[in-house]
């Protein structure tokens, strides 16, 4: 599995979608060693297409997505699952309602590591990525 060659496509149909600079890694250490690289390009954007059309309201699909941990009043941590995949690989985003946007935080094997290990690197990504944009914006 090499680099996201897909990540430039996601980014052309929809500006919703950001990606963290170490998830790319992650997923491949996470996927590379367990999984065809073509069936996790399906699985992955599969998932992708159906959180850029329901936004929050993603986890109506409860095979692939679940809300875990509420960041404030425009945040909120959720789970992007590969159930069938071994070791259950999972990659974490939040979606912020101000602006409108889903970032992916983070990739972990919930068999692997577990879920703490996973949310506690979202949220201290979460957190970097708000302190970045108050820089960004002067604050």
């Amino acid at each position: 599995m090499g680099k996201l060659k897909y990540k430039k496509d996601l980014q052309k149909f929809n500006e919703y979608i950001k990606f963290h600079e170490k998830l790319q890694d992650e997923i491949y250490a996470v996927f590379a060693k367990s999984v065809p690289e073509k069936r996790f390009e399906t699985a992955f954007l599969n998932r992708v297409a159906y959180l850029l059309e329901k936004k929050e309201n993603c986890t109506s699909y409860a095979d692939w997505f679940e809300s875990l941990k509420h960041m404030g009043q425009d945040c909120e941590i959720y789970s992007m699952k590969f159930r069938k995949f071994k070791n259950e690989p999972r990659i974490l985003f939040c979606i912020d309602n101000n602006p409108p946007m889903a970032t992916l935080l983070c990739c972990f094997s919930e068999a692997n590591d577990g879920y703490k290990k996973g949310i506690d690197k979202a949220m201290e990504r979460y957190v970097e990525k708000e302190k970045n944009a108050k820089n960004l914006n002067g604050g």
